[in-house]
């Protein structure tokens, strides 16, 4: 085998091992499992599988092990990392009961589910594929394992399988967010890595694999996912370099390692241009030591590096980034600090205990604030182009007007401020701060997660139920004689939720069938709740159900005979908060 150029795969032991640790919770579960036949049957309702808008992208710290959620008991967002393997246990039987439990067990919270491929497919998917290839790692911080052919139609057909059973049982459901995409994967859980030394490289390219069929893989499998999902956001992974196999100087059975940030960034365009905000960028290698890109980066058409490619995301406004971190010992304030200057959304880890208590607080406010500053910089809009284009009417080349007398913009000595009271119906009202010179004119335009709201333009915004629980400011721009207009924007105050009060009752007697009804009514002071209910028994869910005008009624699963205490929960939402119903007792007759 030949190299032409060195390995850019990271230290990855971090990722890998979180991945490793969740195989022995994920294969001593017990509970329902689907059979293929169930699996097809879909359980999403016809509204949200129609609805073009989007779940919330993740923000903040995002833990990856379900039981460390507590040490960030103010964050909303988590990531369950799942072997293939563990779920579909046998072909078309898939044994969701973990990530059923982990829903259940933490109703506050919206979660990324990554079902991991690779070396953790089922054996009888690689045997499908064409049979799986050894592949050992280049760096000592990888692992080792037999991956499938999954440039194949045949891979993709059974993770194709994989995905819509996922789909069906989750498209629908309001605390799963985020499906990432992992078909294209080996050894680690990047789809641009190969992160194979030379006998594995050899090995790949007696195996079928190359160039054109890798980018066949992260084309179709990001398309299929968009399709199965379409208000569930899709991550897809970057990495410094795409990693490749092309034709080697010795002939037959010689593959020559090949690596290229230029194509990797021209595939991340093409995907990013075609599905826009609902691809999730992500890299898993932030460490103290990695050399940092700050926001807003560069542009996306000419980005040297795949950090500034990752910080010039916060200019479209539009997509949702984050790290995971590898540490390797280093120091985690460092990589969080760094991850807060790229402009992430999120990052996100096994725990974050090695952050003190203040400072992960701070950090995961600073992730929020990003997300809710990123505005679209019009020389860099969200469809990346080259910037070069002579077509382009903003090509930055062509000349400015000799005869434009605007003179220096004004100055912003003390910035706009808001006051009034955050909350749904109530005022408030903007002050547009100290400039130099005084300004002649004042506008106003108020933002609602750093977007403008049509038709707010005056001095007083009353806040309507559209803004519960987002984040309003106000940008003011002043302007005067001699001088250019200038802008300067608020700080942010965040809108109160609404409280939600939830009620639940036995249409009938108390005694009841192996399948009772529950009514379920949720309200706020503004009118009726939307969202979602669920219902348990004993700590273990039984009923759920989208609510309709604020009423749903719950056909709850076979119960046993005997006394049961019912608890209905009302999830959630950016909007309303979560609340409970008083308990109800049902008596099932034999």
């Amino acid at each position: 085998m030949t190299r032409t150029s060195p390995s850019s795969a990271r230290r990855l032991g971090g990722p890998i091992a979180t991945a490793l640790l969740l195989a022995a919770p994920l294969l001593a579960a017990v509970g329902v499992v689907s059979t293929s036949a169930e699996a097809t049957e879909s359980t999403s309702p016809t509204a949200a599988a129609s609805s073009s808008s989007l779940k919330p992208g993740l923000q903040g710290l995002v833990v990856t092990k379900p039981d460390a959620i507590k040490t960030v008991p103010y964050a909303t967002f988590a990531s369950v990392k799942l072997p293939w393997n563990t779920i579909e246990t046998a072909p078309g039987r898939y044994d969701f009961s973990y990530v059923d439990k982990v829903l259940r067990d933490n109703p506050g919270q919206r979660f990324r589910l990554r079902f991991m491929s690779g070396i953790h497919a089922p054996q009888w998917v690689k045997e499908r594929s064409g049979g799986c290839v050894e592949v050992r790692p280049d760096s000592p911080n990888g692992n080792s394992g037999c991956v499938p052919r999954y440039w194949t139609d045949a891979f993709h057909a059974d993770y194709t399988a994989l995905m819509r059973a996922v789909a069906n049982r989750y498209e629908a459901d309001p605390q799963v967010v985020e499906i990432a995409n992992s078909e294209c994967t080996t050894i680690y859980a990047e789809p641009f890595i190969l992160g194979a030394d030379s006998a594995s490289v050899d090995r790949l390219w007696k195996a079928g694999y190359n160039k054109a069929l890798h980018g066949q893989c992260l084309r179709r499998s990001t398309d299929t996912l968009v399709n199965l999902f379409p208000t569930t956001r899709i991550s897809l992974a970057g990495h410094s370099k795409w990693q490749f196999i092309v034709p080697g100087p010795g002939g037959y059975g010689d593959g020559t390692f090949a690596s290229s940030w230029e194509d990797e960034r021209s595939m991340l365009n093409e995907l990013s241009g075609r599905y826009g905000s609902q691809l999730v960028f992500d890299d898993h290698g932030l460490g103290p030591d990695d050399a940092m890109c700050a926001a807003p980066g560069q542009p996306l058409a000419t980005a040297t590096s795949w950090y500034c490619y990752m910080a010039g995301l916060s200019r479209t406004g539009s997509t949702t980034y984050g790290w995971q971190f590898t540490l390797n010992g280093g120091s985690m304030e460092e990589a969080a600090d760094a991850g807060v200057e790229m402009g992430a959304c999120f990052l996100e880890f096994a725990a974050f205990q090695a952050l003190s208590e203040t400072k992960r607080r701070a950090v995961h406010e600073q992730l929020i604030d990003n997300c809710d500053d990123h505005s679209t910089d019009p020389t860099d809009p969200t469809d990346p182009t080259d910037p070069t284009d002579p077509t382009d009417p903003t090509d930055p080349t062509e000349p400015t007007d000799p005869t434009d007398p605007t003179g220096p913009e004004l100055v912003n000595e003390v910035p706009p401020t808001v006051d009034g009271e955050a909350a749904v119906d109530q005022p408030l009202t903007a002050h547009p701060g100290t400039w130099s010179p005084a300004p002649e004119t004042i506008t106003y335009q108020w933002l609602r997660n750093g977007r403008p709201i049509a038709g707010a333009t005056e001095a007083t915004y009353v806040v309507g139920l559209r803004d519960a629980g987002d984040r309003i400011k106000v940008k003011v721009t002043a302007a005067a004689s001699a001088h250019a207009p200038s802008e300067a924007v608020s700080e942010k105050v965040r809108v109160a939720k609404l409280d939600t009060r939830t009620t639940a009752r036995l249409p009938r007697a108390r005694t009841h069938s192996h399948r009772p009804k529950v009514a379920v009514q949720v309200l706020t002071d503004a009118g009726p709740a939307w969202g979602k209910v669920v219902v348990t028994s004993h700590g273990r869910r039984v009923g759920k159900a989208w609510l309709h005008d604020g009423r749903a009624k719950v056909r709850l699963h076979r119960m046993r005979h005997g006394s049961h205490k019912l608890v209905v929960r009302f999830l959630p939402t950016s909007s309303l908060r979560y609340s409970r119903a008083d308990a109800v007792r049902v008596h099932i007759k034999r």
